[in-house]
């Protein structure tokens, strides 16, 4: 965070708010924190530095304090339909259904060529059961933005359950092991029940295990497994372009789904040939 001493405070703010995005391109959150809190201050009366602030919290998977920033961004730069659209985003991912629906339809009033308004859309009105209007704005994503945006896979149940078998055969034995004997649930989307804690899980996951974690136990541990496993199918097939995609997407998801139960993280399944 150096700065030249010559720079204006405008000039500094500036600096700041352009590494803290930069530090959001390399994935490098707490940094961009950082450097977002600094900027702000420096001049708290400007959205930027929440609002990356608020992004960076939002990537984190950390919607409360994500809330907290967009808020803010929000009460300073009411009529910017970006905020709008990460507000809604995050209050989505906090379960207010709602006041994200209505701050997202305002986002893509204000903005009608948005993409990211139209795609957050999509998944409140997918958890509202409103299946058909979903995927039509997901057929709005590609149109307006192709490089970045395409149409979900869609699969049968019953098909991607036959699918799933051939999958079942082609993983590790020591995952397949630990599977022999736990159910593999498919549902459409996680329950609100599975979502909630002190720290929600992100609605669009596309996996969930169901059971207590055993970090202390080795993978190669013959004992019990989890109670079951649960894949997401329309979180899967909203990145899947292809029946390939989506079946190694469901792939990799049961591997770290059981690598994870095991207290593997993402280097130790990379070491183990899991990931």
């Amino acid at each position: 965070m150096k700065h030249d001493e010559g720079q204006s405070v405008e000039e500094r703010y500036d600096g700041l708010v352009d590494e803290a995005y930069d530090a959001l391109d390399h994935e490098d959150y707490e940094h961009a924190v950082e450097l977002a809190r600094a900027a702000i201050e420096l001049l708290p009366a400007e959205a930027d530095g929440y609002f990356v602030a608020g992004l960076a919290f939002f990537d984190l998977g950390e919607f409360t304090s994500a809330l907290e920033y967009l808020s803010e961004a929000a009460e300073r730069s009411r009529e910017d339909p970006v905020i709008r659209t990460y507000e809604g985003a995050t209050r989505f991912a906090l379960g207010e259904e709602d006041a994200a629906e209505n701050l997202l339809r305002s986002a893509i009033r204000d903005d009608p060529e948005s993409t990211d308004a139209r795609y957050w859309l999509s998944m409140v009105v997918e958890r509202r059961g409103r299946y058909g209007e979903a995927d039509a704005l997901l057929a709005d994503c590609a149109r307006l933005d192709p490089e970045h945006h395409h149409l979900p896979y869609r699969m049968r149940r019953e098909d991607l359950e036959r699918d799933l078998e051939g999958v079942l055969h082609e993983l590790p034995p020591a995952i397949a092991a630990v599977l022999r004997d736990v159910p593999i649930m498919i549902e459409d989307l996680p329950s609100k029940e599975m979502l909630a804690g002190p720290e929600p899980l992100a609605p669009d996951i596309l996996g969930l295990f169901a059971g207590a974690a055993r970090p202390e136990t080795s993978v190669f541990d013959p004992t019990t497994g989890p109670t079951a496993v649960y894949l997401f199918q329309r979180n899967l097939e909203r990145i899947a372009a292809s029946r390939d995609d989506l079946l190694e997407e469901a792939r990799i998801t049961l591997v770290h789904e059981i690598g994870h139960y095991l207290g593997l993280d993402e280097d130790e399944l990379a070491d183990r040939g899991l990931d």
